[in-house]
């Protein structure tokens, strides 16, 4: 696979009750469901999604390592 290169934008971050302003980058997931019986599909939507933001120059992480904010959630 390719890694996509996404535009960056400043933004501001809040940590610690510190802002500090930095180029940054988004990133989206959407989740959804789906099953079915073996012979047709039962079930195969999504069902919800999350908005983080991060630093331009991190290059792995996620919310639980802290290197992500979380923007939005959104669930059925």
């Amino acid at each position: 696979m390719k890694r996509i290169q996404p535009l960056t934008q400043m933004m501001t971050f809040l940590r610690d009750y510190k802002t500090s302003t930095q180029p940054s980058i988004g990133e989206l997931g959407i989740y959804g469901v789906y099953s079915n019986d073996g012979s047709q599909v039962i079930d195969n939507r999504v069902v919800g999604y999350l908005m983080r933001s991060k630093s331009a120059d991190i290059n792995e992480g996620g919310v639980a390592s802290e290197s992500f904010v979380i923007n939005a959630v959104e669930l059925e």
